[in-house]
């Protein structure tokens, strides 16, 4: 195997491994979001209590450089995971 198809192969794993990684921390954040409903006895709307918490505090700072708009969308995406109502 050449060093190119070894690096493929590799980035093809690492891929793999970051869909998995994601999926799985969406299965977990939905059982969460749906036992706190079950426990408060209603629902919560944990989006939309993270959308207005986000924007009352100050804005975590990322690690890393981001484009244009990716807090925005973050914050979006964070939302709907949560519960958010469309």
């Amino acid at each position: 195997m050449s060093e190119s198809e070894e690096k493929i192969t590799n980035l093809e794993e690492l891929v793999l491994e970051l869909q998995l990684e994601t999926h799985a921390a969406k299965v977990a954040i939905a059982v969460l979001s749906t036992a706190l409903n079950s426990v408060m006895g209603k629902e919560t709307n944990l989006g939309e209590m993270y959308l207005t918490g986000i924007a009352r505090a100050k804005p975590v700072e990322l690690n890393h450089p981001a484009p244009d708009g990716y807090r925005e969308k973050l914050d979006e995406r964070v939302a709907a995971l949560l519960g958010k109502s469309k």
